[in-house]
């Protein structure tokens, strides 16, 4: 049985605008209401990029890990990876870098026997509040680059064979004004509460959490 679950990821997972502490901090409570004997880590840093995952993944998973005990890593990066940077005129990072740091992820990920591993997919943005972000002029965040990165995603997990959660095609289903925080970047509580269901409902329909 899974006994930690890490969750990596930016502020996505982090999730800083939301009352109830988002949609990992629910997976926690729900957990604990079932006296689940499992430990949720929220690993989530603002402004982090699959590069700057990279850096921190083992380290931060060597110390939170049980020996010989099974763990769920859960990702949700990509969003910053996206980004168009116009003093650059460039991605923060490019399409073929972030694919190759999705599989580098997934290695190290897998280096920890035994383990189970779940990418949970991207979320849109209101591109009149991200083209550019007023405190960033420089940074922009559209729909399209979205997209696009979360198709890599979809991709890596489909060659590795990695469970993946299409968060982006699910939560296109409820209006951006209704889940969306007020920088039209995040998810607000009821986006949260949202992703929460979704994630909750993939975990029990894979027989990830028993």
């Amino acid at each position: 049985m899974v006994r930690q679950i890490l969750f990596f990821g930016s502020s996505s997972v982090l999730s800083c605008w939301d009352s109830e502490g988002g949609f990992v901090q629910r997976i926690r409570k729900w957990l604990d209401a079932e006296e689940k004997d499992i430990l949720v880590y929220n690993l989530g840093i603002y402004g982090n990029t699959s590069k700057r995952l990279l850096d921190r993944i083992e380290v931060e998973s060597k110390a939170r890990i049980e020996k010989n005990s099974e763990t769920l890593f859960l990702f949700q990066i990509g969003s910053n990876d996206s980004a168009f940077l116009k003093q650059h005129n460039a991605n923060w990072v490019s399409i073929e870098n972030f694919k190759s740091n999705l599989i580098k992820l997934i290695e190290i990920a897998q280096a920890f026997k035994p383990c189970k591993i779940v990418f949970v997919g991207l979320t849109s943005v209101i591109e009149a509040k991200t083209m550019p972000i007023p405190q960033f002029p420089n940074v922009f965040y559209s729909n399209k680059n979205v997209a696009e990165y979360d198709a890599v995603i979809k991709q890596v997990c489909k060659e590795k064979n990695i469970l993946f959660l299409d968060l982006l095609n699910e939560l296109s289903k409820f209006k951006q004004t209704e889940i969306q925080f007020k920088d039209g970047l995040h998810l607000n509580s009821k986006g949260h509460e949202k992703a929460f269901d979704l994630v909750k409902a993939f975990l029990i329909k894979n027989k990830l959490i028993e």
